[in-house]
């Protein structure tokens, strides 16, 4: 009786404790964009204030609520924009961007490359990313985009937690 108190109790406070980490990371969405089915060409990530859950689209273009905190291409994050947006249904945040588009500028080397990138989640058709070498050659050209929600870390955290418990609950 003592042990299933005990497992009753660890239950309740790892799902306490999976509740609030979920929420305190809601306002991020992070996602990887993936050219040719498979090959991961770029990381995003976006903070989303807490306020604008559940008020419908929201543009990065027009509050500073939604905000880009970090885009990596090629391994490359030293960046200079020249355009970026991208827009959010705040009632489905899990779901990730619904429109991301950028003109950037590679700035770490001396022979600078170029990105360019479309991509909407209800038209296909439109999305492309272009990378442009500096003597103006496409270097990577591509009309099957995707960005892809990688699952949350806290879940994996809940399973190990599990697990750790199961396998305690072997050996007493």
């Amino acid at each position: 009786m003592k042990s299933l108190k005990r497992l009753c109790s660890a239950a309740v406070l790892m799902s306490c404790s999976l509740l609030f980490a979920t929420s305190s990371n809601a306002a991020i969405i992070n996602q990887s964009i993936i050219v040719e089915g498979s090959v991961k060409v770029g990381q995003i990530t976006m903070n989303l204030d807490d306020s604008l859950l559940n008020t419908g689209l929201v543009s990065s273009y027009d509050t500073d609520d939604f905000s880009l905190v970090g885009l990596s291409i090629l391994g490359n994050s030293l960046l200079e924009f020249f355009d970026f947006e991208a827009i959010i249904d705040t009632a489905n945040v899990a779901a990730g961007l619904e429109f991301l588009y950028f003109d950037v500028l590679e700035t770490i080397y001396d022979d600078n490359w170029s990105y360019q990138l479309t991509y909407d989640k209800y038209n296909p058709e439109s999305n492309f990313l272009d990378v442009f070498d500096s003597f103006n050659l496409p270097m990577i050209v591509s009309n099957d985009i995707q960005l892809v929600v990688p699952e949350p870390s806290v879940f994996a955290l809940f399973v190990v937690a599990m697990g750790f418990m199961v396998s305690r609950r072997r050996s007493a």
